[in-house]
Parts: structure tokens; sequence; C-alpha cells
């Protein structure tokens, strides 16, 4: 709409959240082709520099720098009126939201931009947010927030031993922002059940600037009642009744996109179950359905109704859930002006990720540990030492569960005053003050006196440090049982025995795309964007060999195969002082309609014989092109993509692909540094 009736005869965009300058050069391209007859001009602001830096580059090299200008600062420090944009702007086209819609303080920046960049009634791409939420049950989910499944497999392998927690810790309503992840991957494998059908909870317009004042300056909090339904998985319904009832966990919640007035384009993060036809939606990692626990599951059945209350500020979104005892239309009483925000009390849920909170509930992994701890020698738990070397956890209280004679010293590694609030919270409640003695000093600075002059019988340890990113940091253990070598005894147990790096060849289905090239998008060149991706490729088109640090994901929510049964590339005995391999090599071959496109490597620490905690594959998946495996989602996996266009594009499945890789591992004993390459 050039002019705008102020008689300046140009066309004035502006782009908020520029990035690589796409949108920018797409608006200014658009502008060009409608008004042809008129200057266009676009203001783009990037606030990152090094991202202000590489949209510069773009926006040259499509030679649109004529008509589009860059400001690197944050968009609510600048202003039309101050000179920083030629006039006001008719059309602000803008991504600033996230998987929560307004975590990038989208509202704000909006609102800011109609005080000081935008004509009264400039148009705004997108236009109108529209919430959704759905009422979900699932075991898993809660498994990452709430601690109760925990407690009950604690007394069912120790014979009947209770497990008390703090009570600040079953009340906690955890983090303050939700858990966004593909929540499509729990339902392809039945591990979310549906209790609802979604419903629209909030609308946020984001072109009218008195709708933009109230978000930011008053929040209202809405309130949308969910009906209850059959329950139904993605292999049927589930048999739900008054004596069958079903426990409601939370809620999924996502946002579509209304891109302009009048028109019909929308982007939708619905998850996959909401959706028509067979067709796969499109993949993504940056936006995805966000999901919501609440601290107690709501008991419901068919035909409850649950009311679903929505709140927010400037940056975040929170919810809460009751259950009504009221019929079809009838109001919701009372209505609800506020609610609390969730934040963690506990220590727990701000100490542990929320894959560390599944990983504690594993009853599994509590299984193995007890059946091992079990088989002490009588010599070391009838009246023995324990150190347990970690950042916080459960193991130090089964132990003291399993061996009432034993003590229990447990180090602080970190020397973390979270760790020591969360820990002894934990022992306080079990009445372990006596048996149980959480060291607040760093492992490797232990010395007899701590221990009470007496010698370890009992070194333990998960592996688990809170600092650990890749898998093969938590050989920090090793280091530390070196370092400790003077304070225990010349019997003395330590477990793990030892642990392994694994490695396997993998082919991702989608996920690969996080490293792959974007090339042209839309007739743009964005080569300056994958010139900044792409410093660091493990393997080129030519084998050429490159050197790559593993990137840490958690491997469940990605569609992924299996190309070669998995191999060790190092051992180690943590029993031994020194003498640990510093370096290790295996090959794959593989045979396959899909090609390898990754690298992954995990963890396997040796309990006893035939007694192994994987934080990788948690079966004996054989390669398959149809079954995916099992990723233990507890812990995140380290991934090398392999770089090369050849090696991401999936093709079809009537072809074949026979790859040859070698895979070698060096550790810097001295320094702990541990470097993998891909030949």
């Amino acid at each position: 709409r050039p002019d705008g009736g102020d008689g300046s005869g140009h066309v004035q965009i502006l782009d908020i959240g520029a990035g690589t300058g796409l949108l920018s050069m797409m608006s200014a391209r658009r502008a060009r082709q409608e008004h042809s007859d008129v200057p266009v001009q676009v203001t783009a602001i990037e606030a990152y520099p090094p991202m202000a830096r590489i949209a510069e580059k773009c926006i040259k090299a499509n030679k649109l720098d004529d008509c589009i200008t860059l400001i690197d600062r944050r968009s609510t420090v600048v202003s039309a009126d101050s000179g920083d944009m030629p006039q006001r702007a008719e059309l602000l086209v803008t991504e600033v939201y996230d998987s929560e819609l307004i975590g990038e303080g989208g509202l704000y920046t909006i609102f800011h931009a109609f005080q000081n960049m935008l004509k009264p009634d400039a148009a705004v791409v997108p236009a109108s947010a529209r919430c959704y939420v759905q009422l979900i049950s699932s075991e898993w989910l809660a498994s990452c927030q709430n601690f109760s499944s925990l407690t009950s497999h604690w007394k069912k392998h120790t014979g009947g031993k209770l497990l008390s927690l703090p009570d600040n810790m079953t009340s906690c309503r955890g983090l303050p922002c939700g858990y966004d992840l593909h929540v499509e991957r729990l339902w392809d494998t039945d591990d979310i059940t549906l209790l609802s059908d979604p419903v629209l909870i909030q609308t946020f317009e984001m072109d009218s600037m008195k709708d933009l004042e109230q978000y930011c300056n008053s929040p209202k909090v809405a309130t949308s009642v969910l009906e209850c339904i059959e329950a139904r998985r993605k292999s049927g319904a589930v048999a739900s009744s008054k004596d069958r009832p079903s426990a409601c966990h939370g809620i999924v919640f996502w946002w579509d996109l209304l891109m302009h007035r009048g028109s019909d384009i929308i982007l939708s993060m619905s998850p996959s179950w909401c959706r028509p036809g067979p067709e796969k939606p499109q993949w993504r990692e940056h936006w995805m359905p966000v999901v919501f626990l609440m601290p107690e599951p709501i008991v419901s059945c068919p035909g409850d109704r649950i009311a679903v209350d929505f709140a927010h500020d400037e940056y975040s979104i929170w919810f809460d859930m009751r259950k009504l005892n009221t019929s079809p239309g009838d109001a919701v009483e009372p209505a609800v002006t506020s609610i609390e925000r969730p934040l963690c009390h506990c220590g727990a849920h701000a100490t542990w990720t929320r894959e560390r909170c599944s990983d504690v509930n594993d009853e599994g992994k509590l299984a193995a540990w007890t059946d091992v701890l079990t088989k002490v020698p009588s010599a070391i738990s009838g009246g023995g030492v324990c150190l347990y070397l970690g950042s916080p956890s459960f193991l130090p209280l089964l132990c003291a569960a399993l061996h009432p004679q034993m003590t229990v010293y447990a180090a602080n590694v970190s020397a973390s005053i979270a760790n020591t609030r969360l820990m002894s919270g934990l022992i306080k409640a079990n009445n372990l003050c006596e048996r149980v003695h959480w060291l607040n000093k760093p492992a490797a600075e232990l010395k007899t006196e701590d221990l009470h002059n007496r010698k370890v019988d009992m070194l333990l340890a998960e592996p688990y440090f809170c600092t650990s990113i890749v898998p093969w940091h938590d050989l920090a253990f090793m280091f530390l049982r070196t370092s400790l070598n003077a304070l225990l005894s010349d019997q003395c147990q330590i477990l793990p025995r030892g642990g392994k790096v694994m490695a396997a060849p993998v082919h991702f289905t989608d996920f690969w795309k996080m490293r792959a090239t974007v090339g042209t998008v839309c007739g743009f060149n964005l080569a300056e964007f994958d010139s900044y991706t792409e410093t660091t490729p493990v393997l080129d088109s030519d084998g050429k060999v490159f050197y790559q640090d593993a990137e840490h994901f958690g491997l469940f929510e990605f569609e992924s195969y299996l190309l070669a049964p998995p191999q060790s590339v190092m051992s180690f005995d943590f029993g031994a002082i020194d003498g640990h391999a510093d370096k290790g090599q295996v090959s794959f071959r593989t045979q396959s309609s899909k090609p390898c496109n990754a690298i992954v490597f995990w963890m396997d620490f040796t309990l006893a014989d035939n007694v192994i905690i994987s934080t990788g594959l948690q079966d004996a998946t054989a390669p398959s092109d149809i079954v995916e495996p099992a990723w233990n989602r507890g812990h995140r996996q380290g991934v090398v993509f392999l770089h090369g266009a050849q090696r991401l594009d999936g093709g079809d499945d009537s072809r074949s692909f026979s790859e040859q890789f070698s895979v070698s591992a060096e550790l810097q004993v001295s320094t702990g540094q541990f470097e993998v390459t891909v030949k």
C-alpha cells in the first residue's frame, strides 16, 4: 500500500528478527513486482550480531542491498521517529515465535513496533495466533516430572522398604516452562493417550495495537472446558468407564498462525493425530507441540468435564486444571482471575532435566541396581563404608536401605548449593542423617578425615554427572576413581565395574536436516548461511576426513534405523588405576535401502556379569530398514552427522547403499579430552 496518504510515494516494509534476511528479500521482491512504479524500502532488524553479519552477506549476494537496510540492534530500541527508518512501515513481517508462541517476547515486540515503527493501519504477517489444548494421559511423560512411580518401584524391588519424598517434592509444580518435544513419537508407540478433543483456548490478534496493549499490560486468564471422551491411542480405543478411569496427567498445547486477514493460509503446529489423511506433517525441529504436566493427575472418565485455565505474561504461558461438577451449558464457577505460575520449590526439577527425572523413575534400572547391591559381600555390607560419586541420585539412599549396617558418604562433585539442598532434603525425609552423609566438597579434594578416618569398601556411581553433555563425559568417574585411590581399601568393590563407548551407523529419516545445507530457498542464494553452519564437517562428498565434536540429542524423538550392529569403540576397567586404553577403532559395513547419515554414540556400563545399563539402545535390535530401534529416553545420545548431499538424501526404497565406515576414538588421559573421527 504505497503512499499511505503521507505523500512519501514509496513502500516501507519492516522485518523484525530477520535471521538470514530471507523474509526481507521475499518482501522486497514481491513489493517490487506489485509496485514497480514506486521505490521499495525494507528495514531488517536482527539483534544477534553473528546472524546480522550473515544476513548482510546474503542480502548483498542476492543484489538487494540497494533496498534493504539492516539494523543490528534489538527492535525495542529502534524508532522511525528518531530517524532509524525513512518512515513508518505499511507492513510488518516477523518470525519472533517459539513453541510456546510468546517465549521470544513477540507480544511486546509487535506492540512496540506499532508504537514506534508502524503506521496505525499497518498489516502484520502473521496476523493472528490461535492456541489449542487437548487432555492427555502418559505414564512416561508423568515420570518426567513427578516421582510417584519411583516410590512404588522402590517398595516392589526392595522387599517392601519405603522411600519417603519431601513434601515439597510431591507437591512441586515443576519448571515454569512446558516440555516441547515431538509428541507424535509417543503417539506412534502408544505411550500417549488422548482423553478429549482439541479445544481453542486463546487467540492473539497480532495486527491490533489495542489487543496487543491488553496482552502486554493487563493479561487475563482464559478458561476452556474440555469434555472427556473415550480414551484412545494410535492402536485404538482404550476401555474406560467409571470402573476403569483414566489418569489425566496434563495437556498438549500448540498454535496455528493465520498469515493475513482474508486468507486461508495457516501455519499449523498441530500434532499428527489432528491432521486428516495419511500424509506425514511437515517435519520441524524449531517449532513443535508443548506438553504441560500437573503435579498430580486428575482421575477422569468419559463425560467428565475438566476446566483448563490459561495465563501468560510477556514471555511465558502456564496452565492449571480442575475437575468440574457441572453439566454442559453451565457457567464455570468460580471464575478464575489468576493462577499460580509453576516454579520449582523442591530443587529436583531445577537440578535435573526432564530426561533425568524419567531416568530416576526407570524401573528396569532400579531393579538392576537392587539386584547387584543385594549381592554385596557381607564383609562390606555388614558395617563397611560406601562412597558415592556423582550428582544428586537416589543410589546412596538405595544402598543405605538395603544395608542398614553400612555407612554411606556421597560426594557433591560440583560443590553446588542446589545439589546439597536436594540431597539433604531426601536424606532427612528418610531419617538417614546418621547413616548417609552428603559431603559438600568436590570429590577430587576428599581426604581420609572427611570419611572419619575410615577406608572406602565400596565405590559407587551410576555414573551421573549433571555437567555431562555427551555420553563419554560420564567417564569422569574413572578419573575421580584414580585420584581417590589412596582412600580405597585393598578389597574395595567398584560399581560399575567398567564402561564401553558404543557406536553404530544410523539413518535418520528427517533429523539429518538439522545439519544439511539449505542452498537456494525461494530463489534466494543462502550459501553464506551454509558456510557458517558447516564450518567443521566430518565427512564430505569426496571422503575427506574431518574432526568434529559429537552433539547430544534424545534420539527417541526422531525416526531412525540401525544400519549395522553396534560395536564397542573403547572399553574401560574402572578397577584399574592406570593402563586404560587411549585409542580404539572399529569398522562398519552397511547394506541397506537407506544411506547412513550419522554415527551415534553412547555408553554401556557393566554392573556385574550379564548386568549392563545402556544409555543408548534399550534392546538387542537387529539392523533393519523397517523396524526402529528403541533408544533410552532417560539419556541423550551423541551424534556425529555425516556431511555431503548424497549422504543426506534418503532417496527411495528401490535404491541400495553399500557403505563402509571407520570410527576411531582417542582419549587424552592427561586431560580427559575425548575425540572421535569418522572416515
